[in-house]
């Protein structure tokens, strides 16, 4: 049996949607205890998909949970930058020097860009600090 594989970004970017609709459900949300929470959001990841169930949900949660925290931290940078945003650059070049400052302090590059667009207008998100 041939393994099904999903490119990285494909599949960050799909898990980030269906984290964001599954946290959105205006019956049960963010009510949900996590296990509950984590079947739902493996439930709709795989429903986009149209394939049989190939990871489970702590392999979910875990892809989460490392999305999560990289794209807090670059979140931080990107906002403390463009705080500090000179007269004359744009958001390309923000969005390139967080990306810098982000491997500069982390010692490696950032890996979750699609993840980053797609949540970054994202209420839940927007509440990230800038200190």
């Amino acid at each position: 049996m041939r393994k099904i594989y999903i490119g990285g970004h494909r599949m960050k970017k799909m898990l980030c949607q269906t984290w964001c609709g599954t946290s959105k459900d205006e019956c049960r949300g963010n009510m949900m205890k996590n296990g509950v929470y984590w079947e739902a959001v493996c439930k709709k990841f795989h429903t986009i998909l149209k394939k049989k169930p190939y990871r489970n949900t702590d392999m979910l949660s875990s892809k989460w949970i490392q999305i999560s925290n990289r794209r807090t931290k670059f979140n931080c940078t990107y906002n403390w930058l463009k705080a500090q945003q000179q007269s004359g650059t744009n958001d390309v070049d923000m969005f390139n020097a967080a990306k810098e400052q982000y491997r500069v302090e982390m010692k490696h590059m950032f890996a979750f860009e699609k993840a980053w667009e797609l949540l970054r207008f994202d209420p839940v998100w927007n509440k990230t600090t800038t200190s």
